[in-house]
C-alpha cells in the first residue's frame, strides 16, 4: 500500500493549449476504451512544492520532496 499527498498551487484552466491537450489525451482514452465521453469541463494545473508519504510505518508522513 503506498500513496503521496502534493501540496502546491493549483489553476483551473477551461481554454488554451494545457487545456486542449488535456481534452485531447480524455478523448483518446474513450476512444480506446470504446465508450461515450463528454468534454471535460475544465483541466487543473498543480505548480508541486511539497510532496508527503502515506505509505504506512515509520515513514508515514515523511517529506519526499
Amino acid at each position: 500500500m503506498d500513496g503521496y499527498q502534493v501540496k502546491g498551487k493549483a489553476e483551473i484552466l477551461t481554454k488554451g493549449p494545457l487545456y486542449e491537450e488535456a481534452v485531447k489525451i480524455s478523448e483518446e482514452r474513450a476512444r480506446r476504451l470504446g465508450r461515450e465521453m463528454t468534454k471535460p469541463k475544465a483541466a487543473i494545473k498543480i505548480k508541486v512544492d511539497e510532496v508527503y508519504s502515506l505509505k504506512p510505518g515509520p515513514t508515514a508522513g515523511e517529506k519526499i520532496c
